[in-house]
């Protein structure tokens, strides 16, 4: 057990937080397989539980029984929060700018090349 287990058990979420930002294993396993979202889901702390998912913890690993964190939940909104963030992340609908960019360096007029006029004839595009 670590004591980020230990936190999580206690419902220390600031804890949790403090230990994760200093570099504490957010999957680590007792002898029993169970990670520290797997203690903060049985003792239903949603606090130590949101903290543990946005810091990446594998919500899907599983204890010594074949348990995962969801199986363990017991409160109905941290059962809620673990399916959340089982859900696959919706696509982006608004385009990133490293995205623009590329599409920009793709442009078919070379930088600094005169622009055709509106009266020539354009090549077709395909």
């Amino acid at each position: 057990q670590t004591p980020l287990h230990l936190a999580a058990w206690k419902g220390f979420s600031d804890c949790v937080r403090a230990l994760l930002k200093a570099g504490a294993g957010k999957d680590a396993q007792k002898e029993n397989g169970q990670t520290p979202l797997h203690v903060a889901a049985a003792r239903g702390s949603l606090e130590c539980v949101n903290a543990l998912l946005m810091a990446g913890a594998d919500k899907d690993s599983e204890d010594i029984f074949g348990r995962s964190a969801l199986d363990v939940a017991k409160k109905e909104d941290v059962r809620s929060l673990l399916r959340y963030f089982g859900r696959p992340k919706p696509p982006a609908t608004k385009p990133r700018a490293k995205d623009i960019s590329k599409q920009k360096s793709k442009s078919r007029i070379p930088p600094g090349a005169p622009l055709p006029s509106a009266d020539q004839e354009q090549p077709d595009s395909f």
